[in-house]
């Protein structure tokens, strides 16, 4: 389970929250991650301002972003390093 180690908030010169960043943890085993997850007002369920919601909100929402974050980075087909293609090179005297 991911555990909570920072919550903060920025407010805007009018004093409106505009971003909360939340610290995470993960401790499994002998693995260990840990992820930095700013939510902006965009992230919030519609209609929901930050101060509508509670510590336990942001850390679901953060869950949740996180997740997204995740599945969207692995979901792509792995790139080439350096010079390498993806194209298999025909063997010589076949061309």
């Amino acid at each position: 389970m991911m555990v909570l180690t920072n919550l903060s908030y920025r407010f805007d010169g009018e004093g409106n929250t505009t971003w909360v960043t939340l610290g995470l943890s993960l401790s499994q085993d002998s693995n260990y991650m840990s992820a930095t997850i700013a939510l902006s007002g965009k992230d919030l369920p519609n209609g929901q301002s930050f101060d509508d919601l509670n510590k336990k909100d942001f850390l679901k929402i953060a869950n949740a972003k996180l997740v997204k974050m995740v599945n969207d980075e692995t979901s792509e087909a792995p790139k080439p390093v350096g010079n390498e293609t993806s194209e298999v090179p025909k063997p010589a005297g076949n061309e």
